[in-house]
């Protein structure tokens, strides 16, 4: 367990209630921070997006992450969150975009990685060939990558049995995004 800020200021409160579940006092105390402009503003807004998310607010952490968006020097963290948000909320193309962004600074493996979780919301957008041709070019760069010759191959195989509803809650028949993020 992290070490929580000491004192009695709102950050500090915030995470003392976000440790006993008490997500109600964690928003309250997350959001005087941000708009007292205290000391912890930037982290209080990406733990404010992340309780927002867990209380069931996906649309509004994504809409408090865009808001402040700006105010970070280095926004990859924001990003991440953003992605993960519109993964959850099936705002697939959204998520895509952000992988594809995210790869522009990042090193080979995260990479792969990106580009793999790019690849799964083309895929469970239903754009099969989206999904194969980022696929196809991550092996071309790394022709000795099983894990994304087997994506290739589930992927075919979801193309070709006519599997069209990627995003269902039902994952028997298709891949999940664990398999597109997992293997390195």
């Amino acid at each position: 367990m992290a070490a929580l800020p000491k004192g009695a200021s709102p950050y500090a409160r915030a995470k003392r209630a976000e440790q006993l579940d008490d997500l109600v006092q964690a928003e309250k105390g997350l959001r005087e921070e941000i708009d007292t402009r205290g000391p912890y503003r930037l982290s209080a807004i990406k733990d404010l997006a992340t309780t927002l998310d867990r209380r069931g607010r996906g649309r509004e952490a994504i809409e408090l992450l865009n808001k402040h968006r700006a105010e970070f020097e280095n926004a990859r963290t924001v990003d991440n969150l953003l992605a993960t948000f519109n993964l959850k909320l099936k705002q697939f193309q959204e998520a895509g975009r952000i992988f594809r962004s995210l790869q522009r600074d990042a090193d080979y493996r995260q990479q792969v990685t990106l580009k793999r979780q790019e690849a799964y919301c083309s895929f469970a957008e239903g754009d099969f060939d989206a999904a194969l041709k980022l696929l196809a070019d991550l092996l071309r760069r790394s022709p000795w990558d099983m894990q994304t010759q087997s994506l290739i191959d589930q992927v075919k195989d979801a193309k070709d049995k006519g599997i069209r509803d990627t995003a269902s809650d039902d994952k028997s028949d298709t891949l999940d995004l664990e398999a597109f993020s997992s293997g390195l």
